[in-house]
């Protein structure tokens, strides 16, 4: 079979990225033949690239060409979608339209219902938008790349394709997570048939990983973005006053406040991310993962990389990640319950066993699912 995956990367890596990768490396060790296109958000730098970039979201014309052609020499069976915005548009829903490519969308984000693709804003949960049924008031908060002009664009754009059936010509959803596929099903009304609950899967973290150097003896560990949404800052003010170890392993636009406000403290450890290995090394070897998260994450696959070496984890108690629970290793908890959870005496323990459904994770059960979602759209 040959697929065409559509993606365009973010400025900063983040688990997206690389379920896609290993997604690809999934089906081409299947025999298939995956056609890769993508573009790059960090090729946006001068004002004539923003300028392009915003009338490319009403129709762009390098999309339709590259696209055509590409269909036209490989004939692909789908076309697996992930993010679009903002160097491909819904353009490209169109191109394979155009040539009847069914098409799948796989939701990673809340983009369809927020720009900013997050709900989340000044420091909290916004749902706005969604309980409107609007995206307007997006435009007065400047929630697309912080510019009210930006999001403007998007919004007009966005608006544009709802009104000429863009995004009717999509086939399937695919949701990782039960929480976000109830939260589209109730904001945009899908139907049952357009939709499909698929957990993404992590690959077999090997068992002859040493531990990392100059990791401390005893440490929790933060391992993701960092931006405002993950909860970073305040796990980080936190800790900043406790002895216990902490790692923060990661990227992103918080990177030079984070490590200039903490690099004095002793008991802080920041690392860049770096390659799968050095990463699960400091995973197997913590004694908890930690994730803060303050938004509705759809299934952080650290998660999932954590419940595989039989982690504990810490989640922060939000609907969301508790209706994906796949270890009983699992620890819910409020930011404001830091204290508790890990004062000197106090760090709970829990069961050892394991995991909800083991076989749900695996690549053998995402790529035998996915086939048949191929299967019934071709």
């Amino acid at each position: 079979m040959k697929i065409l995956m559509i993606y365009n990367q973010y400025l900063y890596r983040g688990g997206e990225d690389t379920y896609i990768e290993e997604l690809i490396n999934l089906l081409e060790n299947k025999g298939h033949k995956v056609i890769f296109y993508s573009k790059d958000s960090k090729n946006i730098q001068t004002l004539t690239d923003k300028i392009k970039t915003a009338v490319g979201l009403f129709f762009n014309n390098k999309i339709a060409t590259e696209l055509s052609e590409i269909i036209k020499k490989e004939k692909p069976d789908v076309a697996h979608f992930h993010n679009i915005y903002p160097l491909i548009g819904a353009t490209a829903y169109r191109i394979c339209k155009k040539f009847n490519i069914p098409i799948i969308q796989h939701i990673h984000n809340y983009r369809f219902l927020c720009p900013k693709a997050n709900l989340y804003r000044d420091g909290k949960i916004c749902e706005i938008c969604p309980k409107n049924k609007t995206l307007l008031p997006a435009v007065f908060f400047g929630c697309y790349h912080d510019s009210r002009l930006a999001t403007l664009f998007f919004v007009i754009a966005f608006l544009f394709h709802k009104l000429i059936g863009s995004y009717l010509f999509i086939n399937k959803y695919i949701f990782p997570s039960l929480f976000t596929q109830k939260y589209y099903q109730t904001s945009l009304k899908l139907k049952k048939k357009h939709i499909v609950y698929l957990p993404y899967f992590v690959e077999e973290i090997p068992q002859n990983i040493k531990r990392p150097k100059y990791a401390p003896k005893k440490y929790y560990l933060y391992l993701g973005r960092l931006v405002q949404e993950k909860g970073i800052l305040r796990l980080l003010q936190f800790f900043k006053n406790t002895n216990r170890k902490l790692i923060v392993l990661g990227d992103g636009p918080l990177k030079t406040k984070i490590y200039e406000e903490y690099k004095k403290n002793t008991n802080i450890i920041l690392i860049p991310h770096s390659n799968k290995k050095k990463v699960f090394s400091y995973l197997k070897y913590c004694e908890a993962l930690l994730i803060p998260s303050e938004w509705y994450e759809v299934l952080p696959l650290v998660y999932l990389e954590a419940v595989q070496l039989n982690k504990k984890i810490f989640l922060t108690k939000n609907n969301n990640l508790m209706v994906n629970k796949f270890s009983k290793k699992s620890i819910y908890i409020k930011p404001e319950e830091y204290t508790k959870y890990f004062t000197k005496n106090n760090i709970r323990t829990v069961q050892d066993i394991s995991v909800k459904n083991k076989y749900v994770l695996n690549n053998k059960f995402h790529y035998t699912m996915l086939m048949k979602i191929y299967d019934h759209l071709k």
